[in-house]
């Protein structure tokens, strides 16, 4: 079953606007590398389709969604 067809309208809302509110904050403080591979991950995309798209090693992959969760984290609490 689809999440989306049973969610509740409101709550759909409020997680565009969360999501809407994270992609603009990337626009501030995230590197170049850190958007691409947010933009794309948010999209649905796999770490190895990533990966070879923006050749880069999966290493630098992890280290950029570290900073990338760290970077969320701080600023949501």
């Amino acid at each position: 079953e689809d999440l989306i067809e049973h969610a509740n309208p409101q709550d759909i809302f409020e997680c565009e606007e969360k999501l809407n509110s994270l992609i603009a904050l990337s626009e501030k403080t995230f590197s170049a590398m850190e958007k691409d591979i947010f933009s794309m991950f948010i999209k649905g995309e796999e770490k190895a389709v990533i990966v070879e798209k923006l050749n880069i090693t999966p290493r630098s992959y992890d280290n950029a969604m570290y900073r990338i969760r760290k970077k969320i984290s701080d600023i949501i609490n």
